[in-house]
C-alpha cells in the first residue's frame, strides 16, 4: 500500500499539468489520501475529540460573522428598490503556512482550489448565502442556516463521541463532500469571509 507521502508526491506530480486527465488523476489521489488520513484519525478518534471541538467553535464564529455581515450589508442597500441587490457570503478556510512543510502548502493550495476539489467552490458552504431584495431569504435565522435543530451533523464519526458537540452542517459539508480530510480540516485556525454584492437594474 502506498503511504501518505508516496500519495502527496503523486499529487504534486500531476498537478503539475493542466491536462484533463492529470487534473483527474489528481482528484483520485486527493481522495485516496483523504481516505487514509481519515481512517488513521477515526482509529484513535478520542485524541481529537479536543481538536474536533475546537475547529467546530471557530468555524461557528466565522459563520456568525459572515450572517451578520451578508445582512448588515444587505440592509444598507436594499432601500434602492430599482435595483435588484444579491450578496452572497462565503468562508474560506485559511491555513497557516508557517506550520506546514513544502508539500503540505502545496497540497492545501490543491484542496482550496475548486479545480481540484470541485464541491469547495463556494468555501465551507454547499452554497453561498444569497440575499435578493426581491426574493424570501432560505433561512429564517442563524441557527437554521448552519442546521442547528439540536442535533450534530456527526455523520460517519464515532457517535458516542460527537453526539454533544453542536458540529455544523458546514462541518458535515466539508467532511463528507469535499477532500479536505478530517486531518486537515482540524488544523485549520482561521478563515476568510468573503462578500460580493452586485446591483441590477433594468433600463
Amino acid at each position: 500500500m502506498m503511504s501518505i507521502k508516496d500519495i502527496e508526491n503523486q499529487i504534486i506530480l500531476h498537478s503539475s499539468s493542466l491536462k484533463g486527465q492529470d487534473i483527474v488523476r489528481c482528484q483520485v489521489y486527493l481522495e485516496l489520501r483523504k481516505k487514509l488520513l481519515d481512517s488513521q484519525v477515526i482509529d484513535h478518534f478520542d485524541k481529537y475529540v479536543d481538536e474536533l471541538t475546537l475547529f467546530n467553535e471557530r468555524l461557528t464564529v466565522a459563520l456568525k460573522t459572515m450572517w451578520a455581515d451578508a445582512h448588515d450589508c444587505f440592509d444598507k442597500q436594499k432601500a434602492s428598490s430599482d435595483y435588484v441587490i444579491e450578496t452572497k457570503a462565503y468562508v474560506e478556510l485559511d491555513y497557516d503556512e508557517a506550520v506546514l512543510d513544502e508539500n503540505q502548502i502545496e497540497i492545501y493550495s490543491l484542496l482550496s482550489d475548486s479545480t481540484y476539489n470541485p464541491l469547495y467552490r463556494e468555501g465551507v458552504c454547499i452554497s453561498a448565502l444569497v440575499l435578493r431584495n426581491n426574493m424570501e431569504p432560505l433561512w429564517e435565522s442563524f441557527d437554521d442556516f448552519i442546521g442547528n435543530d439540536g442535533k450534530s451533523w456527526n455523520e460517519g464519526l464515532p457517535y458516542e463521541s460527537t453526539k454533544e458537540i453542536p458540529l455544523t452542517m458546514m462541518f458535515h459539508h466539508l467532511y463528507d463532500h469535499t477532500l479536505w480530510s478530517l486531518a486537515d480540516i482540524i488544523k485549520i485556525q482561521h478563515f476568510n469571509v468573503v462578500l460580493n454584492t452586485t446591483f441590477e437594474k433594468t433600463i
